[in-house]
């Protein structure tokens, strides 16, 4: 599917071809980080500043049923 969600310069990404548990690829300014969607929370930082990870983690949050939803309609779980 690629891309959920856009907002505040970051972009949230679940691939097709991902493996469980849940999470979603969130990208900005060229730095990536994963954040797992059950329970919500960091599985990988990669440069990603500290201010940017709890906003990303913020939205995460508030988004998180619709990522959820996203991810069992991409990946049929």
């Amino acid at each position: 599917m690629g891309t959920v969600h856009r907002e505040s310069g970051f972009t949230f990404r679940i691939w097709s071809e991902d493996h469980e548990p849940p999470h979603v690829h969130v990208w900005k300014g060229g730095r990536q980080m994963l954040i797992n969607l059950s329970p919500v929370g960091v599985r990988n930082r990669r440069g990603m500043k500290d201010n940017d990870a709890m906003r990303a983690l913020a939205i995460v949050q508030r988004e998180r049923e619709k990522m959820l939803r996203n991810w069992r309609e991409i990946h049929g779980t």
